[in-house]
């Protein structure tokens, strides 16, 4: 596992932090057990952003942050990142409630990078999606090959849902059209299986927060 450097590009760093952040929790993990699952929730939100925070601090200390687990970077009334040219956007702990349950590996580290004057009408000029436990990292630096065409033909489409909390239509729609739900956690571990051809979609209906 490398260590952050300012000098690494933005899509290098976003890896690197992702993959430094997810070996962090592992190591929360193990160390606290699962005897006291909203005790690991919280100790592994604190010690993943504290990570992410302090690292893109050392490496860029011009850009501002917008965290899940810091309240002030998501008030709008005053924060910098409105009026920054670049925004790290960071989720340190995606799937807290499957990173306290013992085996289950479809948590996430969320790393991402908006930019004012990026060429893209979105603005994201880099990202990454760590998966811990399944020890990978998905990333721009090196972006993952699309997976390949189905061959399966006549199965059925494999749809990855909330384990928590699926959308309300999303059993009639499988029944319709001959869907097989495969039920995950972190949206980041959902949109990975689409990536890598584990499922061949995600579907979500609730919006999501900025």
């Amino acid at each position: 596992m490398s260590t952050p450097d300012p000098s690494d590009s933005d899509a290098r760093l976003a890896r690197v932090l992702a993959d430094r952040a997810g070996d962090l929790l592992l190591r929360v993990r193990a160390a606290q057990g699962f005897h006291d699952p909203a005790a690991l929730k919280a100790a592994g939100d604190r010690a993943a952003h504290d990570l992410l925070r302090a690292e893109l601090a050392r490496c860029r200390p011009g850009d501002a942050v917008l965290s899940e687990e810091d309240a002030d970077s998501r008030r709008r009334g005053g924060a910098d990142r409105l009026t920054a040219d670049r925004v790290w956007i960071v989720d340190p702990l995606d799937g807290t409630r499957e990173f306290s349950e013992e085996g289950r590996s479809d948590w996430a580290v969320h790393v991402a990078l908006w930019a004012r004057y990026a060429p893209t009408p979105h603005g994201l000029v880099a990202g990454a999606v760590a998966l811990p436990a399944q020890h990978r990292v998905l990333a721009t630096d090196v972006p993952p090959a699309y997976p390949p065409a189905p061959a399966r033909t006549g199965a059925p489409v494999r749809v990855a849902a909330s384990r928590s909390r699926p959308p309300v239509f999303l059993t009639d729609l499988a029944e319709d059209v001959g869907a097989h739900l495969v039920p995950m956690g972190s949206a980041g571990a959902k949109i990975a299986a689409v990536v890598t051809g584990e499922v061949d979609a995600y579907i979500h209906a609730g919006g999501q927060y900025e």
